[in-house]
């Protein structure tokens, strides 16, 4: 393979799903549901996107995708282990057969779902005005502590400060990473609806 074909497929938008989880419980009700958990990769960025089955439902529906959405249950519950083993697997069928498609509404569609816009773009930076100091580019391995000793050497009355501030935002990060993937999914909920209600005020 080529570098320009190496580079091709690192950009591809891939996703799987990847595992399940249960929730018992969430920020408006007390019902319990199913995450269906799915990795996904595009630009050499990897992360997570948990969504129920009734979201999958709203984006078939919304791109009027030609893939195969598994139908609900009728009878039983919908959060027994074989039937989220079944559903899981059907799901993953349909999400391939959607990235497969050319249908421009249907790849729209998928990126918005799968938060490709909000985990590969980045703001470009402009130039340096003359007299500035230099910017710190995307992936410099200085480390946040290197950076904020830098900032303060000139200034060493603000070092202390500056090590309380850089504390808590470290705390801040610890605090945020080990929220649930049910609480995870609350809040990209709330932010979708967000989105939708932005939308429906500017058409």
């Amino acid at each position: 393979m080529t570098s320009t074909e190496d580079s091709v497929a690192a950009k591809r938008l891939r996703a799987r799903v990847s595992s399940t989880r249960t929730v018992t419980g969430g920020i408006t009700s007390k019902e319990e549901y199913v995450l269906y958990i799915m990795e996904v990769s595009c630009s050499g960025r990897t992360w997570t996107v948990p969504r129920r089955y009734s979201e999958f439902r709203r984006l078939h529906s919304k791109c009027h995708s030609s893939s195969r959405l598994p139908g609900r249950r009728i009878l039983g519950s919908s959060t027994e282990p074989a039937f989220v083993a079944q559903r899981s697997k059907e799901l993953q069928e349909m999400l391939q057969s959607m990235l497969a498609e050319s249908s421009f509404a249907v790849q729209d569609g998928l990126r918005e779902f799968l938060l490709v816009d909000e985990m590969t773009v980045r703001v470009p930076e402009e130039p340096l005005k003359p007299g500035t100091a230099e910017r710190i580019p995307l992936g410099a391995s200085s480390t946040a502590h290197e950076r904020a000793s830098d900032a303060t050497a000139a200034n060493p009355a603000a070092h202390a400060g500056a090590s309380d501030k850089l504390k808590e935002l470290e705390d801040t990060k610890i605090a945020l990473e080990e929220r649930t993937a049910g609480q995870t999914y609350e809040i990209q909920r709330l932010a979708s609806a967000v989105r939708r209600a932005a939308d429906d005020l500017d058409a």
